[in-house]
């Protein structure tokens, strides 16, 4: 049963992610005590797992402030996660369950959908994103990998760097999510680790030439 500190904590992760709490923030523990109507211990308890998930800093004077990352960051984050997805793409493709596949088919679907129209709501996309890539992991049926390169993930959603995707990267990313889809349908491991590599590549390569990097 979850306590009230695992729904604080879901709460202002999930707010944290949406951008709703952006970089800088300063999170009070008094304040969100009155606004999710508890004591001061859970949101203390909570803003620890927070910093433990790398989403928050304490400081000094300050307290909680949402965690920025330096354009350089970003980009060892994403050389990492080309080193791990690819792996979790392979394995999801030799031990995927049906209810992974009919996720990852319904979440390409829905992203699709709202790529279709005009105006890109990146705020809708970025979570369907994120949850295509956690699917992905937990088919792979590797814990680990999928606890440490989820956290890699969701730090995207804080810089919001997926919100500087022209409508070309955007549909790409589309293509590559349903190919993954299907290569791991159909058990082809090679493919999947190759797909999901470029895959992360092209959003490196993307972040790089907006950051000007070599």
């Amino acid at each position: 049963m979850a306590t009230s500190s695992d729904r604080v904590y879901r709460q202002i992760h999930e707010r944290i992610l949406s951008g709703e709490y952006a970089v800088g923030a300063r999170l009070r523990e008094g304040e969100l005590a009155t606004q999710f109507g508890v004591s001061r211990t859970p949101v203390r308890i909570a803003l620890q797992r927070l910093v433990n998930d790398r989403l928050i800093d304490f400081t000094a004077h300050a307290g909680a402030i949402v965690r920025g990352y330096a354009d350089a960051e970003m980009v060892e984050i994403l050389e990492i996660r080309a080193l791990l997805e690819p792996q979790g793409a392979r394995l999801a493709a030799l031990n995927r369950k049906q209810e992974h596949l009919d996720e990852l088919f319904d979440l390409c679907a829905r992203m699709e959908k709202l790529g279709d129209r005009n105006d890109l709501d990146f705020s809708k996309i970025a979570p369907l994103n994120n949850r295509f890539h956690q699917v992905l992991l937990d088919a792979s049926g590797q814990r680990q990998l999928l606890v440490v390169t989820t956290s890699l993930i969701e730090l995207n959603n804080v810089v919001q760097s997926y919100r500087k995707f022209a409508r070309a990267d955007v549909d790409r990313s589309f293509a590559e999510h349903r190919q993954l889809a299907k290569a791991v349908e159909r058990g082809q491991s090679d493919l999947a680790d190759a797909i999901m590599l470029a895959h992360v590549h092209a959003a490196l390569a993307n972040f790089k030439m907006r950051i000007g990097a070599p």
